[in-house]
């Protein structure tokens, strides 16, 4: 069977390899481009909740680096991911847990971005999605839409 940091890692490897394939490779990529993973861990929680997750997907060539968020404010949070952000070297996939969701989807603007996943993450609602489209000539990844799941209305006993 397998245990719930395979289940992760395989989440976010395929979801890494499909988001890659569609993409064409980073305009004005740096030297050196290489497939990048970020993990942002969620509230009440630091980076090493990741250790098992990170060899899993660096056994499968992918970059990875896990964010220490200072849990001072979301606005500290993702300046602290983007920071992570700036130093990569081609495309990413952004990963976040739990509280993370809503620190990844905020940081996602830098047009390296590729992939967006939420490992049983918050997702914010449509409204107060901050992902804007990427600007002249990018193709805007199908992760940029962050709309909620539509739930059917219940039926009222009459």
């Amino acid at each position: 069977m397998i245990d719930v940091h395979r289940w992760a890692a395989l989440s976010v490897f395929l979801a890494a390899t499909g988001a890659l394939a569609a993409e064409p490779p980073v305009s004005g990529g740096k030297e050196g481009a290489q497939t990048n993973v970020i993990l942002v861990h969620g509230a009440f929680a630091d980076a090493s909740s990741w250790r098992k997750v990170i060899p899993l997907l660096e056994a499968k060539n992918l970059h990875v680096v896990a964010v220490q968020l200072p849990e001072t404010s979301i606005e500290e949070d993702v300046a602290a991911t983007k920071r992570a952000l700036s130093i990569q070297k081609g495309a990413v996939v952004l990963v976040g847990h739990s509280y993370g969701g809503m620190v990844i989807t905020a940081a996602a603007d830098d047009p390296n971005v590729r992939a967006l996943v939420y490992v049983t993450a918050l997702m914010p609602e449509h409204t107060s999605c901050r992902r804007p489209a990427i600007s002249s000539g990018s193709i805007r990844p199908p992760t940029t839409r962050c709309s909620a799941p539509t739930y059917p209305q219940r039926m009222r006993a009459s």
